[in-house]
């Protein structure tokens, strides 16, 4: 039972970040003022913060350099941006029988 509660959750949460993922990538490609904002942003707050001489497209150096929250909070606007993301198409949805 605990497994069966364990794989759920997992699922679910798989689920909701391949759902983020896909909005966001959609978002980006409709605005293209909020991608380059969102660019710069990753470009000079999360590749410089990368040795000189890193491959970029190694997906370890990138796991490390996520890792560390600090490097995260400083990149406000992407975080914003995937809450916003959140906000208007979220994977889970919350239905009620009152109309607004």
């Amino acid at each position: 039972m605990i497994l069966d509660e364990s794989m759920a959750i997992i699922g679910a949460a798989t689920q909701q970040i391949t759902f983020l993922i896909s909005n966001f990538l959609y978002y980006m490609t409709k605005m293209p003022e909020i991608r380059k904002k969102v660019l710069d942003e990753i470009e000079t707050k999360l590749i410089s913060k990368m040795p000189k001489g890193t491959n970029l497209t190694d997906s370890s150096a990138w796991i490390k350099l996520l890792a560390d929250m600090e490097v995260l909070d400083s990149c406000p606007y992407i975080l914003n941006c995937i809450n916003e993301t959140l906000r208007i198409a979220s994977a889970s949805t919350v239905s009620s029988g009152i109309k607004l």
